[in-house]
């Protein structure tokens, strides 16, 4: 894999395009186009850029593309978005758990209201399967 294709690579997983990954690198917007190599001057330009990337796996080949400190770091980040996600579908929850119990009552309530109703009409279960007849 060249080191463009690597930049595309990394690109994707940032989930920019390599447009604006070339932009942000300080190149034109059409420099991740090609294939190929890249001039030594973009080497710590991309390591300023991609604090993230294991320039090993950038340069050599060797090991992860994503540092494993910058992982653990990403995880660190997103774990109080994780917590308040968690919180927020829990009290979605409880509101859904209302919202059917609501529903349960007002279907009894309307069931009583009904039977009051045929009472009030002489409608008895008797009465309907003989006129059924």
């Amino acid at each position: 894999m060249t080191a463009k294709e690597k930049l595309r690579k990394v690109a994707d997983y940032k989930g920019v395009t390599p447009r604006n990954l070339s932009i942000q690198l300080g190149a034109s917007d059409s420099y991740l186009r090609t294939n190929g190599a890249i001039y030594s001057d973009m080497i710590p330009v991309v390591r300023k850029v991609l604090p993230f990337l294991n320039m090993d796996w950038f340069l050599y080949d060797e090991g992860d593309m994503i540092k494993k400190e910058s992982l653990e770091v990403m995880e660190e980040e997103q774990e109080p978005y994780l917590r308040t996600e968690k919180v927020k579908k829990e009290e979605d929850l409880k509101t859904l758990q209302i919202l059917v119990e609501t529903q349960k009552q007002n279907l009894i309530d309307k069931e009583k209201l009904i039977a009051v109703y045929e009472k009030m009409l002489g409608i008895t279960d008797n009465e309907e399967s003989s006129k059924a007849s």
